[in-house]
C-alpha cells in the first residue's frame, strides 16, 4: 500500500537554498518555507489535538521555534525531516502541558455525516475521505507515522529520526501496528470492505 505522496525529491535542493538564504536574514525565503510547509505541519498537529484552532496554534508555535533554531540546521538531513521533528515535539509538549491525550474513539464511527460517500462507488476522492476519517480515530502515534510515511514521503529512517526512535526494528513494528490499526478502522468504516483501499 502506498498513498499518493505530496513531497517531491527536487524540493530538498530548493529547501537548502531557501534555508541558506533565510539563515542570512532573507525574510522572503523564510516566508516561502512557511507557505510550503504550513499545510503539512497542520496535518500532523491535527492528528494530535483534533481541534482546528489548537492545531493552528501549534503550527504558529512551530514556526516561532523555527525562527530561533533555523541557524542550527546543519543540512545533514532533509529540511522537512528536521522541521517535522520540531512540530512533533511541539505537539507532545502541548499534550503534556494540558494533560490531554487523543484516544482512539471508535464511537465516532457512528457519527459520520449522513452524506458519507458510498463504499460501492469508491474513487480517488472517496478513498481520501475514508482514509482521512480513519486516521482521525487512530491513536496519535499511529496517525502521525502513517501521515509521515504515506502523505509526506518520509522514509522509516527519517520517521525514526523525527520521533527519536533509535531502534529501526522498533520503528518497523510501529509502522506494522499502525497499518493494522488503519485497516481495522477502515473495516469499520467500510463494513469489512477495506481491501478496496489497501
Amino acid at each position: 500500500m502506498r498513498l499518493h505522496g505530496l513531497m517531491h525529491s527536487e524540493t530538498n535542493v530548493d529547501d537548502y537554498k531557501l534555508v541558506n538564504e533565510a539563515q542570512h536574514g532573507n525574510e522572503k525565503a523564510f516566508a516561502k518555507l512557511v507557505i510550503r510547509y504550513q499545510r503539512y505541519l497542520y496535518a500532523i498537529a491535527l492528528n494530535y489535538v483534533n481541534n482546528k484552532e489548537d492545531a493552528e496554534d501549534i503550527v504558529q508555535e512551530t514556526f516561532i521555534k523555527l525562527i530561533s533554531s533555523l541557524r542550527s540546521f546543519k543540512k545533514d538531513s532533509k529540511f522537512s525531516t528536521w522541521l517535522y521533528s520540531i512540530v512533533y515535539f511541539t505537539c507532545i509538549d502541548w499534550l503534556r502541558k494540558r494533560k490531554r491525550s487523543k484516544k482512539c474513539d471508535l464511537q465516532r464511527l457512528e457519527n459520520l455525516p449522513s452524506d458519507c460517500p458510498s463504499s460501492n462507488t469508491l474513487d480517488n476522492k472517496t478513498n481520501a475521505f475514508y482514509i482521512q476519517e480513519a486516521l482521525k480515530i487512530l491513536p496519535e502515534e499511529d496517525s502521525t507515522i502513517l501521515t509521515l510515511f504515506y502523505y509526506m514521503d518520509q522514509s522509516l529512517v527519517e520517521i525514526a529520526s523525527i520521533m527519536k526512535i533509535s531502534n529501526m526494528n522498533t520503528m518497523k513494528v510501529k509502522l506494522f501496528r499502525a497499518r493494522k490499526s488503519l485497516k481495522t478502522a477502515l473495516d469499520k468504516l467500510l463494513k469489512g470492505d477495506s481491501q478496496q483501499l489497501l
